[in-house]
C-alpha cells in the first residue's frame, strides 16, 4: 500500500513537472522596436541599436557602449557622405561637358540653316 501511495505521488509530481516545463519552452517571440535587433548570444537573447557589436569575452557578454556605437555610426556617415560629394563631383563634370558638347552641335546646326536663308 505505501508504495502505491508512492507510486500515485510520484505520477503525480512528474506529471506537474511536465506541464511547467512545456510552458517554460513556450517562448514569446516579441518584435523588437524600430531600429533594434535581438541578437542571440549562447542561451541569451539581447536587444540592441542595429550594428552594434556584441563582443564575448569568456563568461562576459560585453555591448559596445553608446558613445561607442554612435562614434562609428558617425563615422560611417561621414564616409558616406564624402563617397556622395565625390559622386556629386563627377556628375558635375559629366554635366558641364554634356552642355559644352550641346553648345557646340547647337552652334553646327544653327549655324547653317542661317546661311540658307
Amino acid at each position: 500500500m505505501k508504495r502505491i501511495n508512492l507510486l500515485v505521488i510520484f505520477i503525480f509530481f512528474s506529471s506537474i513537472l511536465l506541464v511547467y516545463a512545456q510552458e517554460y519552452e513556450k517562448e514569446e517571440v516579441m518584435e523588437p522596436p524600430q531600429g533594434m535587433e535581438i541578437l542571440k548570444v549562447g542561451n541569451l537573447n539581447l536587444m540592441v541599436p542595429k550594428g552594434a557589436q556584441v563582443r564575448k569575452k569568456g563568461s562576459l557578454i560585453i555591448v559596445e557602449s553608446t558613445s561607442e556605437y554612435v562614434a562609428r555610426k558617425f563615422l560611417n556617415v561621414e564616409e558616406r557622405l564624402a563617397e556622395i560629394e565625390a559622386g556629386q563631383e563627377d556628375f558635375r563634370k559629366e554635366i558641364m561637358e554634356l552642355k559644352a558638347a550641346l553648345d557646340e552641335i547647337q552652334k553646327t546646326e544653327l549655324a547653317p540653316k542661317k546661311n540658307n536663308k
